[in-house]
């Protein structure tokens, strides 16, 4: 018998092929096939065709607990006749079990295989099917769960007619393999839940940057209307009232960029090349320059700086670090601000230094957090997700970064990527 054939069950029985070694090779086929399917749903059923190829077997289901987790329900199929298995694939989601209920649901709450034989293996829910092929039952059923820790993932259930038998051994390797790739199939269903969840997080995004904006939008027009061409009409205070409707107007549309921001952070692909940060952070000082032209900072870039990561990404990092430095320097006459290399660490580290209004380091644990500001917004203007967003960066790139301060003296960040 050739190697192909001595990988396939026998056709006649459904007995486990007689190579050695086809028990690691269904794991090895399994574990490569999980981890290049596009889902858990997709790993579960080319687990089943993988199963029913080697074996031999007819026809083979993935049961997956429902949403509530009281009901276990279809996922997929498979079978070698396309006929059988529309009628099969028919019959079966029509049905669900709770736990203990049936084969399915018994081997659910147990976590245990289970084997049915003779008549037992052809309930009356549904699995004594006719066709034009003629009368198809199942003689035998074998049912092995896929378990992570507590939780069973799904319920793979293979059926044989009365021409195929299960074999110990056939129900031994397979539940082997199973219970082996029960993290991996863990895995693929939480980076499952990890896509919706970030699919759902991009809708609401793009929802309140939509529906948001336009309120807002209406709040500064109308506001600026009022003060242009109704002047006269109102008095100091009113004015006064007018002028605080629009900057909160202004602050929110600020603080939702802000937000989407630090979303987009957490959400987007990182393209990783090698980048000129010395480069980078001209640039940057550059647009700071030309914002506040009137301004005179000592700023002072070191040379030949490199980092490999995501250059938009990078940018928004040295946007807000040296964004900031540029802020909290603003009233300081010999403001200064110093991008460069520390060697002096087991680490060498980047760092961003500014001898500006600093910080009491009782409370750098808050720099990092959204929302959370160590100086007025009356003093210094600002959302409070700036740092935040550095952080999150930082750590995307598998780095680490840390602050260190003194009111009135200064502040320096170091970080690595």
């Amino acid at each position: 018998m050739s190697d192909g054939a001595d990988e396939q069950g026998d056709a006649a029985n459904g007995s486990w092929p007689s190579h050695p070694d086809s028990g690691q090779l269904l794991l090895v086929r399994t574990m490569q096939a999980v981890g290049k399917a596009e889902g858990f749903a997709d790993a579960l059923k080319l687990t089943v065709d993988h199963i029913c190829q080697t074996t031999g077997w007819p026809y083979g289901e993935a049961w997956v607990p429902d949403p509530s987790g009281e009901r276990i329900v279809l996922s997929g199929a498979w079978s070698g006749s396309e006929q059988y298995f529309a009628t099969r694939r028919q019959l079966s989601d029509r049905q669900s079990f709770a736990p203990g209920d049936g084969l399915i649901g018994q081997v659910w709450r147990s976590q245990v295989p289970a084997w049915e034989t003779g008549d037992a293996a052809t309930p009356a829910d549904h699995h004594d099917v006719s066709h034009s092929h003629g009368n198809i039952r199942f003689r035998e059923r074998l049912a092995i769960p896929i378990v992570a820790g507590e939780e069973t993932l799904a319920v793979l259930v293979f059926g044989l007619t009365a021409e195929r038998h299960a074999d110990p051994r056939a129900v031994e390797i397979i539940a082997g393999v199973a219970a082996q790739a029960g993290i991996l199939f863990q895995l693929r269903r939480s980076e499952e839940m990890l896509r919706q969840a970030n699919a759902e997080l991009e809708s609401f995004a793009y929802s309140v940057s939509h529906d948001l904006r336009a309120p807002l939008r209406a709040m500064g027009g109308f506001s600026d209307i009022l003060l242009t061409d109704y002047a006269e009409v109102l008095d100091e205070t009113g004015r006064d009232y007018v002028k605080r409707i629009s900057r909160a107007a202004q602050q929110m549309a600020t603080l939702i960029d802000a937000i989407l921001s630090l979303s987009r952070v957490a959400r987007s692909d990182l393209h990783r090349q090698s980048i000129d940060l010395s480069a980078l952070a001209e640039d940057v000082v550059q647009d700071l320059r030309m914002s506040e032209p009137a301004r005179v900072v000592d700023v002072r870039i070191a040379p030949g700086l490199t980092a490999y990561g995501d250059r938009r990404l990078l940018r928004v990092l040295l946007q807000n670090l040296l964004g900031n430095a540029w802020k909290f320097t603003g009233r300081k006459p010999d403001a200064r601000i110093e991008f460069g290399l520390d060697t002096d660490r087991a680490e060498n580290a980047f760092f961003v230094r500014d001898n500006g209004a600093g910080f009491e380091m009782a409370y750098a644990d808050k720099l990092f957090r959204p929302f959370q500001r160590l100086h007025g917004a009356d003093e210094f203007p600002g959302t409070g997700v700036g740092l935040a967003t550095v952080a999150r960066i930082v750590h995307r790139h598998g780095g680490w970064i840390e602050a260190e301060g003194a009111v009135d003296s200064g502040t320096v960040f170091r970080f690595t990527l």
